[in-house]
């Protein structure tokens, strides 16, 4: 379940073509969200230059903080998991019908 609801949300995360408050915003929420912390200020280097300069997707980027070992030992339950997602990539809370 959680790989089929990831998938459909990364794809949202596609189309973030923006400029660079925006994709600082996007790898912020990444990490506060899915890895439960703030950016520091190498990470937030590394992830905007793969978005801009290197031709990563968003998808690319969300999928590398999901599989990573970090993410991996939260252990999250599926609830958890969806809420933290919806919070990534539509910056709000879950909702019943969602």
């Amino acid at each position: 379940m959680k790989r089929a609801v990831l998938s459909v949300l990364i794809l949202i995360a596609v189309s973030l073509n923006a400029q660079s408050s925006q994709v600082d915003a996007f790898i912020e929420r990444l990490y506060q969200n899915i890895l439960e912390r703030n950016a520091d200020a190498d990470g937030l280097n590394t992830w905007r230059d793969k978005l801009e300069n290197q031709g990563w997707s968003a998808t690319e980027v969300a999928k590398f903080f999901y599989d990573s070992p970090e993410f991996q030992n939260l252990n999250l339950s599926d609830s958890e998991f969806l809420d933290r997602t919806y919070r990534t990539f539509f910056n709000r809370e879950a909702d019943q019908g969602g």
